[in-house]
Formats: C-alpha cells, sequence, structure tokens
C-alpha cells in the first residue's frame, strides 16, 4: 500500500483493522446505512412504477419490464458528493432495491403490492417437490443478466465517483427456501423430507455464491479488493447474509439445515457479514459458532429487547467475531456501547436522534 495517496492508505488500513479485532478505538459512521436507505426510501423514485400500479395488485412483474436507465434511482442526495470516501467508509452505491434479485433468479415469479409499494417473490415448488428433477429448483438466470446489466450500469455511470457494491438484500439460502417452497412445506419438510431439503439448500446456496461472483467479475476492484454495503473494504472478495425467516427457527434447525449451506458461503468469500436483528438475538448468538464468519451485524429493530438487555450477547460477540452496529441512538446511548464493548472489532453505523 505504500504507492497509496496517505488518506487512503490510512482508511483501508481502518478497516483490515476491523477484519482482523485489533482496533485501537471504534469506527462510528454517522452517514450511515441505516440513513442511507431511509434516504432512499423517501426518493420518489423508490415507489412502484406508475405503469406497473395500473396493471393492479398482484400483477407480475417480468425481465423485460426493467431498464436501469428508467428504474434506478438517481445517487446525487449523497451528501458527500462525487468524493468515494467518507470520514470513516468509502462511499458506496448498490444495483436497485426495489427487485428481490435472489429469489427472482431461484426461479421466483416477482409480483407487485400496489399497497405496499413493494414487490414480492411467489413460491413456486409444489408438494412433489422431492420427485422433481433438480428437487424442483428452476433458476431463472435471465435475472442474474438483468441484475448484471443494472451493477454495468452502475459502473458505467458511476465507477468514477462512487465505490460500487453488491446488491443489497442478499437472502441467504433458508431465506430463499421459505421465497421458492413456502413456509408450510419448508417447515414440514424438515420432518417429512430433510436428506432432500438439506440438499436443496446448497443448490440455493450455490446461486448465492453466483450472484455474488458474477457482481464482481463486473465491479472494479478498489485497491486490489471490494467494499461491502457498509463501505468497509477488504483486500478480497465480499458477501452478505441473511437469514431473516431463521426468526421460526429452533436453534438444532438451524444448525441441522441451515448453517451447512450458510457455511458453504462462507468458504467462498473470505470477508463477510451476517445480518440479523435485534429483536430476534438469538440469530446473532447462533451464527457466532459458524467457522471462518468473519462478522456479525446487527439491525436494531423497533421492538426488541432493550440497549442493556441486548449489551451482554454483543460482548459475547466481540470475543468471537467482529460486530456491526445499526440504528438510531442517542448520544449518551452511544457513549454506553462503547464504554461497555470492547472495541477492537466494533463498527457503530449510526444516525444520531436530535
Amino acid at each position: 500500500m505504500s504507492n497509496l495517496p496517505e488518506n487512503v492508505k490510512e482508511l483501508m488500513n481502518l478497516h483490515i483493522d476491523f477484519w482482523n479485532h485489533k482496533l485501537k478505538k471504534p469506527i462510528i459512521n454517522h452517514y450511515s446505512l441505516w440513513k442511507r436507505i431511509n434516504n432512499l426510501m423517501n426518493l420518489p423514485d423508490t415507489v412502484l412504477n406508475p405503469d406497473w400500479i395500473k396493471l393492479g395488485e398482484g400483477a407480475e412483474i417480468t425481465v423485460d419490464m426493467l431498464k436501469p436507465q428508467v428504474h434506478h434511482y438517481y445517487y446525487e442526495f449523497n451528501e458527500f458528493g462525487d468524493s468515494r470516501m467518507c470520514p470513516h467508509v468509502f462511499n458506496t452505491i448498490i444495483p436497485w432495491t426495489m427487485v428481490t434479485w435472489l429469489p427472482a433468479i431461484a426461479g421466483c415469479r416477482l409480483k407487485i403490492s400496489v399497497k405496499g409499494q413493494t414487490i414480492w417473490p411467489e413460491e413456486y415448488i409444489k408438494n412433489d417437490w422431492y420427485q422433481k428433477e433438480n428437487l424442483g429448483l428452476i433458476p431463472n438466470w435471465h435475472w442474474l443478466d438483468k441484475l448484471k446489466e443494472f451493477t454495468s450500469f452502475l459502473v458505467d455511470r458511476y465507477s468514477v465517483s462512487r465505490v460500487i457494491s453488491l446488491e443489497m438484500f442478499s437472502r441467504g439460502p433458508g431465506d430463499m427456501l421459505v421465497n421458492c417452497l413456502g413456509t408450510e412445506r419448508t417447515y414440514f419438510a424438515m420432518h417429512d423430507r430433510p436428506q432432500e431439503l438439506k440438499k436443496l439448500l446448497l443448490m440455493l446456496a450455490d446461486i448465492h455464491i453466483k450472484w455474488s461472483y458474477e457482481q464482481l467479475k463486473i465491479i472494479p476492484s478498489l485497491y486490489n479488493g471490494y467494499c461491502n454495503q457498509w463501505g468497509i473494504w477488504a483486500p478480497g472478495k465480499v458477501t452478505r447474509i441473511q437469514e431473516d425467516y431463521a426468526v421460526n427457527l429452533a436453534e438444532k434447525h438451524f444448525r441441522e439445515f441451515l448453517e451447512p449451506a450458510d457455511l458453504k458461503i462462507i468458504e467462498a468469500s473470505p470477508y463477510q457479514v451476517f445480518h440479523t436483528h435485534s429483536g430476534f438475538p438469538d440469530l446473532s448468538e447462533w451464527v457466532l459458532h459458524l467457522e471462518g464468519l468473519k462478522v456479525v451485524e446487527v439491525t436494531m429493530d423497533p421492538i426488541s429487547p432493550s440497549l442493556e438487555e441486548l449489551l451482554p450477547i454483543w460482548k459475547e460477540i466481540l470475543t468471537r467475531k467482529s460486530l456491526i452496529i445499526t440504528g438510531t441512538f442517542t448520544e449518551s446511548q452511544v457513549k454506553m456501547m462503547i464504554s461497555k464493548l470492547d472495541n477492537s472489532g466494533l463498527f457503530l453505523d449510526v444516525d444520531i436522534e436530535t
């Protein structure tokens, strides 16, 4: 790194210390991912296209209906303008967040909710799935091609002024399984067809890995590394995993079914963040034991245990992994976290309440 501009070198070294649990003090990012997402949700281009609304509730969105020049929001709201660096992170942008890319790539049809102003995947693998070729899984690679088109659009338009990262809502194999198979069939299969279900989860892990690798082939590397969605640089491949539907599982089911598939993703990318929620702290404790996992991230929920109740869990996480905490806090709460938690692996991605 000796030939890099001094401020870039310092930022990259700071991030390496975070990954390696060697920070001298926590990283506190006040222009947080949380704040950026809230800003995006207030932009007019992040609600459903008026032409789609005319199609009516439950209408299908197809690949040919999306064009990045039309449907991609504009990024110039960013208060850091054309700088690729913020005070403590790189200034990242991500492909369009309205589309549930991974479930679509896994074969789900996408339907619109006019009331919710959202797009949701529709389950498609039916009751006799275990008798089907590929266990009923029929990936739609046209959606991956479309995501690559959106990623290429960002590269062409913004790579000089921003650092491009992976699409954000990186659903894990368990989440994709529920999207494709449906909730009821998924949970019954854990008892009735466990071996077939494990194979299906590993196939979905392969889709997740291909999803990240194909994007990283397009995204320009940054000093031989990449940034994740939080703007944290790593000297290698990055990825993010989420298993939000694990809220409905017991730990033994997570260990038996989801863990092998999640480990496959972890082994494929050396710098990973596992997204969890404060409202279900059990998951952050379960993933703590995943061999090779670098970072646990906790997004604060409106309904969750108190900060005082969460601190012991976060202390335990920091004995083994680095930790990102994402959310809105008061100044006194931020000071409490800094004073109570091991700072050597702590990244506070916070919006301060005023």
